[in-house]
């Protein structure tokens, strides 16, 4: 048996242990991969080529348990949730229903692991076969049984682990795809600003993973008023689906940041044209003629690099060269001294300091100062 660690006998006394063992390690591996997730990132679609989520698959899992030792060792009715029209069947269990949460489907999974356990001390020997025949042919053995068993939950324990890839920090770990101008923005037109370093590029819902990572991270939330108290994969989504309207509308343009030699994401370089939102009756589009609102996010594991003065630079002239804009506001914190000098080597002035800026997730109010520029300070 296993040691106090989980460490696997290096030498199994027999078949039976060895493969008992290997079971229930991926058992746990996929069990632990969603167990301190929250619902909105453990029922996220994290990688655009799929509709597998963590949530999901452990949910299948807990199925295939049930489907292999309940249905065809035992030959016994399916548990619920199985037994409902239409559950027992293996796309359908991947799907999550409407009172499913993290801790209801560790749960599922572990409750379907005991059965398959109790179901195995039943059998005397590994030759013992299924009451239940298997894809027309015959019935398979418990052998058989517990050696599908691993190779499905390994196989998914492996998709586990590619999903959490897309939820880590630490830079060696991120994904790093090349970027296809055409496919950023949506409907395969491209807006695709250049630097030396950087591209700024129109965000996409694959990019959903990274939006989390940028605003949930606490040194980036605490310079920004407009983000939710706890920001979420929901958000995350919301904010891709705000970005696409945005370009679309002509009313904001708020780009993803890439390094365009690997396509790694480095954060939000944004544009909101306050003149051109929707709703606003004519002398509010009067008054805000020719103004743009500047913003940006860097991921603290590429602070101190000059990304957010390059981005930004770029998006100015963008501004003011393509878009014809005249007056350009920023409004950093009193005390987000690096986004002040981004703003100042930009030609920035204050125009307004301690300015109260009410968060929108409440609490005190955030005080702010306000930097202008004027396109004559660039012509």
């Amino acid at each position: 048996m296993s040691d106090a660690r989980g460490h696997l006998d290096l030498q199994p006394p027999d078949e039976r242990v060895a493969l008992v063992e290997r079971l229930d390690q991926y058992r746990a591996i996929a069990q632990g991969a969603i167990a301190d997730l929250e619902w909105e990132v453990a029922s996220a679609k994290l990688l655009p080529a799929t509709d597998m989520t963590m949530a999901g698959i452990v949910k299948h899992l807990a199925w295939a348990e049930d489907r292999w030792f309940q249905g065809r060792l035992l030959g016994m009715r399916m548990p619920p949730p199985w037994d409902a029209p239409g559950a027992d069947d293996p796309d359908q269990a991947m799907r999550l229903a409407s009172g499913d949460s993290v801790p209801k489907i560790v749960e599922l999974h572990s409750e379907a692991c005991d059965r398959s356990r109790a179901a195995l001390s039943l059998c005397d020997s590994l030759d013992t076969v299924a009451k239940v025949q298997s894809f027309g042919r015959g019935p398979v053995n418990l052998r058989w049984i517990l050696v599908h068993m691993i190779d499905e939950t390994a196989r998914h324990a492996g998709h586990l682990d590619l999903l959490s890839d897309c939820l880590r920090v630490e830079p060696s770990k991120e994904l790093t795809v090349p970027l296809n101008q055409a496919q950023r923005w949506p409907g395969g037109r491209g807006l695709v600003l250049e630097t030396p370093r950087l591209l700024l590029a129109a965000l996409l819902p694959q990019d959903q993973a990274e939006i989390y990572r940028l605003y949930a991270s606490p040194e980036v939330a605490r310079n920004l008023a407009r983000l939710p108290a706890r920001f979420t994969m929901g958000h995350a989504l919301e904010f891709v689906n705000a970005a696409q309207a945005g370009l679309i509308g002509g009313h904001a343009y708020t780009l993803g940041v890439f390094l365009r030699d690997s396509g790694v994401f480095v954060g939000i370089c944004a544009l909101r044209l306050p003149a051109r939102e929707p709703g606003l009756d004519e002398q509010e589009r009067a008054e805000a003629a020719g103004l743009g609102i500047l913003g940006y996010s860097v991921l603290p594991e590429h602070w101190g690099r000059g990304y957010a003065g390059e981005s930004c630079a770029r998006l100015v002239r963008y501004a003011l060269e393509d878009l014809a804009l005249s007056v350009l506001q920023a409004s950093p914190r009193c005390d987000n001294l690096p986004s002040a000098r981004v703003l100042l080597r930009l030609g920035f002035t204050l125009a307004e300091d301690g300015v109260e800026e009410q968060p929108l997730a409440g609490g005190p109010a955030h005080l702010v100062d306000r930097y202008v520029l004027q396109h004559r300070r660039l012509s």
